[in-house]
């Protein structure tokens, strides 16, 4: 069983895509192998309302190279609430699928255990601004 468990490590990959219109964000927690294990789909219009800024405004904000932390900074919001928020609503999502059958109790608490890291990474992570070429 510690074995399974070990094996079990949660890894947080987030794969991020900007158009000149929009932004799409597909957020998974996988296990050791890769395999996807949770599917987070981010509400983004709780997102906005929450952070008190328009679709425009935060899509620009990414494009400009500002993480999910910052953006939320600059609208007079503390890094911990936005925390508190995304757990929420991560949590909310993860319950749902765990009353759906489509993870196991001991999926559910391994992930559970691990959102705040994932949640950090997230709210961190900052994707490269449109006019940048990729440093090499």
């Amino acid at each position: 069983m510690l074995n399974k468990i070990a094996i079990f490590i949660l890894l947080f990959s987030l794969t991020l895509t900007i158009s000149n219109t929009d932004v799409v964000r597909a957020q998974t927690l996988s296990n050791q192998n890769q395999n996807t294990v949770f599917e987070y789909t981010p509400n983004y219009n709780n997102l906005y309302n929450f952070l008190k800024i328009t679709e425009k405004d935060y899509t620009h904000s990414l494009k400009e190279g500002k993480s999910m932390a910052e953006i939320a900074e600059s609208q007079g919001v503390s890094k911990q609430s936005l925390i508190n928020f995304l757990r929420n609503e991560m949590t909310t999502q993860l319950d749902k699928q765990l009353n759906e059958g489509k993870l196991n109790k001991e999926s559910y608490t391994q992930i559970k255990n691990n959102l705040n890291r994932a949640i950090e990474d997230d709210i961190n992570y900052k994707t490269q601004k449109l006019n940048e070429k990729p440093s090499e």
